[in-house]
Parts: structure tokens; sequence; C-alpha cells
């Protein structure tokens, strides 16, 4: 039980399972686990690297077995048990445990990482087979090319399920690349039904199958992927969310997208910190209002970094909620929750975007207002008076202003670069109001953008999704 190599494959087998069953089955997880991050390979690594030290605990095999299953009941509901995948991992930490059982290390289903193969040294009689439920996902040759790649075996085999008359010309499109169509009846599921049919004997017409492709988002294919992988066959379950086609391979847990998507990298704690902080004064400024909800600050963050406060959460802090991240850190966050609303409002405990005249935020509890107190930075109270809003008459004086903050802001960044949000946040500090609100009465209502791009004196540039300006 003491060595690290096999408690790090049998953690890695129980974080493939868990993996394959939130993507195939997510309702089979309990119900705080579902929105964690498990096919993120940091989110892994850690669950991995603690699940491996509370195991190293244990002295004999038998103990062994009954802690995963214990840890596995706090994670999937009691109908996985019941599937298939849970002898399969027994049986897999089995034969790791003791070598000596009746399936040995050898055989078993590799666990650490995803197994890879020489296509020349395949047997060349084996062949890879895609279905296609063409109702729910129509790929166009470079998409079907990349399934193909993906395969071991050659892609020889093609099926198409539909009710050809709703999809226009695409039945002489599939026919032109090689599918074999099946026509179906109008009505919900005909599709699928057949698919579900005809893939449930595929060996029984095509006895070299060695893969097949699974191509459909419903969750009804979960079932026919489970009796392939039980035939023996390596299943690839194919689904499309937005503009992105996900492939799991059922074997290894493995997942591959297409287009390829870099997963997004999940930042320090103290880096989403400094984030979230950046996020939520310049919605301030844009909403000339002290006082955030929760949902739009999760909303800022999951487009400015591509994950969720969750996620984060989840690989630094497991078990803790977004809004804990908030609660817990009082010297970096003020929250409220109005009584009888459900939704948290969030502010920066030192507010850099006070009012001229300051007010607090009023929430109504039973009729009554109750008045939230802020505390503003020394820095800006100690702050020598600055030009007022009256003084800026026309466009050239808010281009001039804005130079005049530029030069104080890039001071400090080497790229010479900032931020625009940066920008209205210090020009809210200076004259008091929102830099879109002054741009709105000054510059003909252009955009934010827009007006920054027509000065002379500026340069713009777009740096993934936000915008950045500099000096020329």
């Amino acid at each position: 039980m003491n060595d690290s190599t096999i408690l790090h494959q049998i953690c890695a087998a129980i974080a493939r399972e868990i993996a394959v069953a939130h993507h195939q089955t997510p309702e089979l997880l309990v119900e705080k686990c579902r929105s964690l991050p498990w096919q993120h390979p940091a989110h892994t690594n850690v669950f991995i690297e603690r699940l491996s030290a509370k195991l190293a605990a244990i002295a004999t095999p038998e103990a062994l077995i009954q802690e995963i299953e214990k840890v596995l009941r706090l994670l999937l509901l009691p109908a996985w048990f019941e599937s298939a995948a849970f002898p399969k991992l027994t049986q897999q930490v089995q034969a790791l445990v003791n070598p000596n059982t009746s399936r040995s290390v050898d055989s078993a289903t590799p666990l650490s990482t995803s197994t890879t193969f020489d296509r020349q040294q395949t047997n060349p009689d084996k062949i890879a087979i895609l279905l296609l439920d063409a109702e729910n996902l129509q790929p166009d040759l470079a998409t079907e090319k990349f399934l193909a790649n993906t395969c071991i075996c050659p892609l020889q085999i093609k099926i198409a399920f539909a009710n050809w008359r709703k999809l226009g010309k695409y039945d002489q499109e599939l026919h032109d690349r090689g599918y074999d169509l099946m026509h179906v009846p109008a009505g919900n599921d005909m599709a699928d039904g057949k698919m579900i049919a005809i893939g449930s004997s595929i060996h029984e017409h095509y006895p070299t199958a060695h893969e097949i492709l699974v191509c459909s988002s419903d969750k009804v294919m979960t079932s026919l992927c489970t009796k392939l992988r039980q035939k023996g066959l390596i299943v690839y379950q194919v689904r499309r969310q937005n503009e992105v086609v996900t492939i799991l391979n059922s074997e290894t847990g493995e997942t591959k997208t297409y287009p390829d998507t870099p997963i997004p990298e999940i930042p320090t704690l103290e880096q989403g910190i400094a984030q979230l902080k950046t996020l939520i004064q310049a919605e301030q400024v844009r909403a000339s209002h002290p006082w955030i909800r929760l949902s739009r600050v999760s909303q800022l963050f999951k487009q400015h970094t591509g994950i969720t406060i969750s996620q984060m959460m989840s690989v630094h802090c497991p078990g803790k909620k977004a809004r804990d991240l908030f609660t817990d850190r009082p010297t970096d966050f003020v929250v409220h929750q109005p009584s009888e609303q459900p939704e948290l409002y969030i502010t920066l405990f030192e507010l850099p975007i006070q009012p001229a005249n300051p007010t607090t935020p009023s929430f109504q509890n039973n009729g009554q207002s109750q008045n939230v107190a802020v505390q503003t930075t020394s820095d800006l109270a100690n702050q020598s008076p600055q030009p007022t809003l009256s003084l800026l008459q026309t466009g050239a004086e808010l281009e001039q202003a804005i130079v005049e903050l530029l030069q104080q802001l890039t001071k400090t960044t080497p790229s010479g670069w900032v931020d625009i949000n940066v920008l209205g946040t210090q020009f809210y500090r200076v004259h008091q109001q929102p830099i879109t609100a002054v741009i709105q009465k000054l510059a003909a209502k252009q955009k934010y953008p827009t007006f920054l791009k027509s000065c002379k004196t500026l340069k713009v540039q777009q740096h993934g999704k936000t915008w950045q300006v500099g000096l020329r």
C-alpha cells in the first residue's frame, strides 16, 4: 500500500471514471460535484494528489477497496454503482493491488495515461465505424477528417440516420462522402431509435469492427455506448456544444475538441482575486453604482478568463462555492444580501469610485430602508483637487484629459498599454463621472473604443476580449 506509483494509477483510474460519468451521465454525480471541471487537467491533478495522500495511510488491500468505495459514494449516486463501470473499476484496482490475481496488471486497462497505438501495427482487418444522428449533428468534411484521425483503425463504414425530407440537400452531400443513408419517419427520437437498433447489432453486421464513433448529443445514446463497450469495442462519444465538437474516448477517458481549443488556464487564487477586483471596478464605473450582483460578477469573470469562479474555487478551495470567495475575505470585499432576495451584492472594501456627493445604497428590508456604509481609500480622501467635469466642453478637451491620465498610468506599465477599463476607473476617480457618459455627451454618442480610435494622440488595440489604449 506504500507504492506511490500504484496509488497514483489507482487514483487516476478513479478520476477517469468520474470524468466519463460526468461527460456521459452527469445526473449520476451528486449535485455539488456536477459543476466541477472533471475534464480539466489542473482539477484532475489536484484530485489525484489529495486522494493519493488519503489512501497512502491505509495498510491492507481490503481496507483500500472499502475506502475507495466510501470516497466514490461521496461523489456518485447509488445508480452509478449498479452500472458496469463500478465492477470494472474494482477489477482494475484489485489487479493493481494484487498482481497475483487472475487478472494481471499487464492485462488491466491502462490507468494513468491514455492508450496510444501505431496504426501500422494494428490488425489491418479491423475497421472503425461512424454512426451519425444527422438530425442532431451535421459535421462538415473537415470535422469528419478529424474524427477519422482520432481512430486507430481506418474509418471504412459511415451510416447516417435522419428524416431526409427535413434536411434539404444534406443527404446528397453525405451520399457523395460515402455514407449509407438510413431514412426514418418524422417524429421525435425516430432517428435515435433506429441508430440504437443498428448500433446494438453492429458486431453482427461488421464482425471486424474495432472502434465506433457515436455522433449524437442526445443523452439516450449513453446506453448504446455502454453496450458497445461491453462487447469489446472502443467507443468515441461525439457531441457538439455551440461551435465546438467534443470527442470522449470511453476507454481511456481522454477528451479532445474540434476546433482544437486550448483549455483555459486556471489562475492562482491571488491572480483570480486581483482580476475580480479589476472587473468589479470597471463594472462600478459602467453601472455608476458601487454594488454589483454576484451573478454579474460571475458572468464577467467567465467572459474574461474562460472559466467560472466555481471552477477556480474547486481547484484551490475544494468544497467551497463561488460566494464563499467573497464572504471569506472581508478585507477585500463587502457583501450584502437584502432581505427576502436570493441575490448577493458585492462591492470592494476599499472603494475607489465614490461619487462627488456620496450616498450609500439602500436596500428594502420589510419596507424599511437599510443603509450600508462603504469605506473609501485614504489616498482618495487626501487627493489634491482635480479638474472638474465642467472644464471638459469639447471632444478635444476630453482627449487631452485622457492623455494626461495615460501619462501617469503608463509609468507603471512596461508595455505602454493600459486596459480601457482601468483608464475608465481612473477617469471616474478624477472627474467623478463615467467616461462613457462623457463620451456620449461630447463625442456625438460614440462608443468608448470608437472614440479612443478617433483620437490622433492615442493608439488602440484589442487584446483577447479586452481593449487596450496607449500613447502615440
